[in-house]
């Protein structure tokens, strides 16, 4: 699945790009993201939760910038994700 979205902000480029690659600030600004562990090698573990209808789709994974160019401003960040088991199951 591929999201995207594009928008203008209006403040200074290296506020914006310092903002955009602390992933604790970006964090709290996706719905159903948490991150829960910070690990000395800078990667992050958390949860992301998703509700589409009545669907809900809950993932666990680590987070990590895999490659950063501040000069040029380009980011890769990969992402290690192990779905979580079912809260119920039916019967």
């Amino acid at each position: 699945m591929k999201l995207e979205q594009s928008f203008e902000v209006r403040a200074p480029a290296d506020r914006v790009w310092s903002l955009l690659t602390d992933l604790a600030s970006v964090a709290p600004c996706l719905p159903g993201a948490e991150l829960t562990e910070r690990d000395d090698d800078g990667s992050y573990e958390g949860t992301f939760t998703v509700k589409l209808g009545p669907t809900t789709a809950a993932y666990r994974g680590k987070i990590h910038f895999e490659e950063r160019d501040d000069e040029a401003r380009l980011l890769l960040v990969r992402r290690r994700r192990r779905r979580r088991p079912p809260a119920s199951e039916p019967t």
